[in-house]
C-alpha cells in the first residue's frame, strides 16, 4: 500500500533536510546518501563510486523506514552485514531519523 500523499510530502522535505545536513558539499562526488521510496517503505542507503571504476556506483543499504497506515506509526529497521533487515525502533518519524543520525548504537554507520 503506497503511502498517503501528505506523508509523501514529509517524507522528502524530511529526508532532503537529512541528507543535505549529514553529506558536506565538498564530499559529494565520494558519497551520496539517497532515499527511495517503494509502497510504504522508505529505505536509505548510501552510495560511493568503484575503486577500480569510479563511473560505477555501490549502494548499501543503511536503514529502512515503514509505515502503517492503520497505527499511523512508522517502524525503523536496520541491516545487518547480510543486507538483512532487523527491527530497531518505532515512532515518529522524525524522532527515528534522529536516531539513525546519532546512531547511539553504532548499528547504522558502523
Amino acid at each position: 500500500m503506497p503511502l498517503p500523499e501528505i506523508e509523501q510530502h514529509r517524507v522528502a522535505k524530511l529526508f532532503r533536510a537529512f541528507i543535505e545536513k549529514r553529506v558536506p558539499p565538498d564530499v559529494r562526488d565520494q558519497v551520496k546518501l539517497v532515499c527511495k521510496v517503494v509502497g510504504n517503505r522508505v529505505t536509505l542507503s548510501e552510495c560511493r563510486p568503484y575503486y577500480n571504476d569510479p563511473s560505477s556506483w555501490s549502494e548499501m543499504p543503511i536503514a529502512q523506514f515503514e509505515y502503517s497506515a492503520s497505527a499511523k506509526v512508522w517502524s525503523l529497521y536496520a541491516y545487518d552485514r547480510n543486507d538483512k533487515r532487523k527491527s530497531y525502533s518505532k515512532g515518529p518519524l522524525e524522532q527515528l531519523i534522529q536516531e539513525v543520525d546519532k546512531d547511539a548504537t553504532g548499528i547504522f554507520w558502523g
